[in-house]
């Protein structure tokens, strides 16, 4: 609900609210008292001016428009979505949003005896719809559990198979060791690294010994924490080579892509 709803809704609760614990009430919500105060001066003075609320010494009270004003708030918005929601032909694919709704619609006429009757009034679905969708819900998760156990056990086949993965590393301390172990886990002698010209040629200052191609620098293996320490400090992108493995290296972090069971051992 907006500020000057949520604000109705509380005058509504607790008639002849003072201001001050109406100023606490909505004091939480925002990042200072200051702030509170200002946006509830605002919110009070258009409410009175809409004839929404009526202030009488330092008692605050609604009136019957603003009185409406929630109901329509209620009518006008929560249960239309309801409605559009549980209506829909595979409305169990929306229970995610519909019990956020519910649990919404339920509290708010706990709250208010207007509401529930505004509520009770505007709802198209009834008791049965929801407990058919209940069914549908129960029927879809025996499926789905099925369905889990046929999945895991193919996942597992795929693994066997050593199909490409992928993972993503953050290159901090930690990270750049465990991907120092690459070539070693691997048992490859030498790396090549792949970017561009300037990237290279950055590379050729701290490895003077190797001998660049065009956009390619090869280097022995041991080398290439070292690599990584540099490349991570000159934020230079890019691509390891290291017999099956691929590294791309963007930014601070690290994808390495290559056989299931090559990419395992470094995880």
């Amino acid at each position: 609900m907006t500020t000057r709803n949520s604000i109705l809704l509380i005058i509504k609760q607790n008639q002849g609210i003072e201001y001050n614990f109406l100023l606490n009430k909505i004091a939480g919500n925002y990042g200072s008292l200051n702030s509170a105060r200002a946006a509830l001066s605002r919110a009070v003075k258009d409410l009175s001016a809409l004839g929404m609320i009526r202030k009488k010494e330092n008692s605050i009270f609604i009136t019957d428009k603003g009185t409406a004003s929630i109901s329509g708030e209620m009518k006008g918005k929560l249960l239309v979505e309801l409605n559009k929601l549980v209506s829909s032909p595979k409305n169990y694919e929306n229970i995610d949003a519909i019990v956020s709704d519910l649990a919404t619609l339920i509290q708010r006429s706990k709250e208010d005896s207007d509401l529930l009757k505004a509520a009770k009034s505007s709802a198209d679905f009834s008791v049965s719809d929801l407990r058919k969708m209940q069914k549908s819900i129960e029927s879809h998760l025996v499926h789905l559990s099925y369905l889990q156990k046929i999945f895991e056990s193919q996942v597992e086949q795929i693994e066997k198979m050593n199909f490409s993965d992928s993972r993503v590393l953050t290159l901090n301390k930690e990270g750049i060791q465990k991907l120092s172990l690459l070539s070693d886990s691997a048992g490859y002698e030498t790396i090549t690294v792949e970017a561009g010209q300037e990237e290279i040629n950055e590379l050729k200052k701290h490895f003077p010994d190797s001998i660049s191609r065009q956009n390619s620098l090869p280097l022995k293996s041991a080398k290439l924490e070292k690599l990584l320490e540099i490349a991570t400090e000159k934020n230079l992108d890019l691509d390891i080579y290291a017999g099956q493995i691929k590294m791309s290296k963007r930014g601070h972090t690290a994808r390495l892509t290559g056989p299931f069971r090559a990419v395992e051992k470094l995880f």
